[in-house]
């Protein structure tokens, strides 16, 4: 028998946070805000939570590099979507498949580079069910230095019938 408590099918939002860093789940997105102070173990319990919960989830990423670097990020598995050429670089957006972990390891190597220059906000789509929340939810509440802050439910679950008179 599990001990893990029963699923809550109401579920629309909750939002774990730690000291320097906040996950909001919903149900078509994961809002990650990183703060410097972010441990990496906690970018990659979320980034690696994702990835099993849905393997179908992407979010884009924008580099400026050197043309002759845009294969390099295809080799780990990102997906170029566009480029514009300036002089002596290229900006570049890449999709992130989480289904490739070299990708999903890229992203996060991606986001704690961006930690270095401060907070940041980063948006992934997925298809999140109830129960991937709640999934999701015990995923993270595993690692330490998290707690869940707010739950926000449906709005008049279950749903009102119409008396027909």
């Amino acid at each position: 028998m599990s001990s893990e408590p029963p699923l809550d099918l109401r579920l629309e939002e909750a939002v774990l946070d730690g000291e320097a860093f906040a996950v909001t789940l919903g149900r078509g997105r994961v809002h990650l805000w990183l703060g410097r102070k972010t441990p990496p173990g906690a970018l990659e319990a979320i980034l690696q939570g994702v990835a099993a919960l849905d393997p179908r989830a992407e979010t884009e990423i924008a580099v400026e590099c050197p043309v002759a670097d845009l294969p390099r990020y295809e080799a780990q598995g990102l997906e170029l979507v566009s480029y514009a050429t300036h002089p002596g670089k290229v900006k570049a957006r890449f999709q992130v498949p989480f289904h490739r972990p070299e990708a999903v390891a890229c992203l996060g190597a991606h986001l704690a580079h961006r930690l270095d220059n401060g907070p940041l906000e980063h948006l992934i789509l997925w298809e999140g069910t109830e129960a991937r929340v709640q999934e999701f939810l015990r995923h993270l509440q595993r690692v330490p230095g998290w707690s869940l802050r707010r739950k926000k439910r449906k709005k008049d679950y279950p749903p009102k019938r119409r008396t027909t008179g």
